[in-house]
């Protein structure tokens, strides 16, 4: 699937969650969705949304929702949320490259180092909590085998199996570790007012740095006040009013 147009119908597989309010909530907005009546379909994501429910469906299929109605900010904003959820879903991923195809900043990007591409991509194979316990298992398998070996039983034939067991432990472990600190240390927000001014301190009589516009993603350094300092992807730093963002 390589279409915004099409939204997810996760829950089609779940019979149980269908027979509660979520279920039959999303199910309705999507089958509006699916009739073009994003309007109304809106209106039965929102529902969920104030119900304070956090799920990577709903919000995906708010962000496609939006995206249909030209609201640009809030189509990326959910599809952000939902990056959080699910990092390394392709269809979101590429839903959203679609959505910032749109965004009017032509801001360039500061290269991230090949190390870190690369372990971010392995980390992001599996959220932190997938990770976390499989290190779990992995550790506690090793400590198992490696008592039993000492009492003279082996669960399989392998020479040291424990030590390879505990290796991959760690590795599950740190993988757990940096896929949270990728994904969940840093906070990050998106502007929603159509165009903001970006200051060089936190008064409106200092200097402009730049103007920015709806659905820039920007990372959230400090706070004064009424102010957020701002770095933007080019390495900019800045300060802009809070009112202008929202935070994920």
């Amino acid at each position: 699937m390589k279409k915004i147009l099409t939204i997810l119908l996760l829950l089609i597989n779940s019979p149980t969650l269908f027979a509660n309010d979520f279920g039959e909530t999303m199910q309705t907005g999507n089958k509006l969705y699916a009739n073009n009546q994003f309007a109304e379909a809106l209106v039965s994501f929102n529902k969920l949304i104030e119900d304070e429910i956090t799920s990577y469906s709903l919000y995906f299929n708010l962000g496609c929702t939006y995206f249909k109605l030209d609201s640009l900010a809030q189509s990326i904003y959910y599809l952000e949320k939902a990056k959080q959820l699910n990092p390394s879903d392709e269809d979101l991923n590429h839903n959203l490259s679609l959505a910032y195809g749109r965004q009017q900043d032509d801001i360039d990007k500061f290269p991230e180092l090949f190390l870190v591409t690369f372990f971010k991509k392995i980390a992001n194979i599996l959220s932190s909590n997938l990770w976390l316990i499989l290190s779990l298992l992995l550790l506690w398998f090793a400590v198992v085998h490696f008592y039993l070996k000492g009492s003279g039983k082996i669960l399989f034939n392998i020479k040291n199996l424990h030590v390879y067991s505990l290796f991959f432990g760690l590795v599950c472990f740190l993988m757990a570790y940096l896929n949270y600190t990728f994904n969940y240390t840093k906070q990050e927000a998106i502007v929603f007012s159509p165009t903001t001014i970006v200051y060089k301190n936190p008064n409106i009589e200092a200097d402009n740095l730049i103007e920015i516009h709806e659905g820039l993603k920007v990372a959230i350094l400090d706070e004064v006040d009424q102010w957020y300092q701002i770095k933007m992807t080019d390495n900019t730093i800045g300060w802009l009013n809070k009112s202008a963002i929202r935070l994920l």
